[in-house]
């Protein structure tokens, strides 16, 4: 099972994490678009759901309560004035520090911490 994906394959992970936990992947005929252009799946045929989503949340575990914040935007379509007075900060900082997770977990960190990658 890869342990890098494409931002978007992560943001379409978070928005189907429930049924992907359960082992069930989202009926490909609904008519939404999956994360990679030139195929219908969102994944390898080799793939688990519960193993896609679980690569994606202990990602999101090592990103402590900014990441639990994305995983609460995506999951539960939660608003950035909601987040923000959550993490008691500026509406306008929750995009950014919703957009460093995404970046860190689809990104290669190369053994950096996310504290580490944030910094930089």
């Amino acid at each position: 099972m890869p342990d890098n994906y494409s931002r978007q394959t992560v943001e379409w992970v978070l928005e189907h994490l429930l049924e992907l936990r359960q082992g069930i992947w989202p009926d490909p005929e609904s008519g939404e678009s999956y994360p990679t252009g030139h195929s219908r799946q969102p994944h390898a045929p080799f793939e688990t759901p519960a193993g896609m989503a679980g690569v994606v949340e202990q990602k999101l575990k090592a990103t402590g309560l900014v990441g639990l914040m994305t995983k609460i935007h995506f999951v539960m379509g939660e608003s950035d004035r909601d987040l923000a007075a959550i993490a008691r900060c500026p509406v306008g900082a929750i995009p950014g520090r919703i957009d460093k997770v995404l970046r860190y977990i689809s990104g290669k960190p190369k053994g950096r911490s996310y504290q580490e990658f944030r910094r930089h």
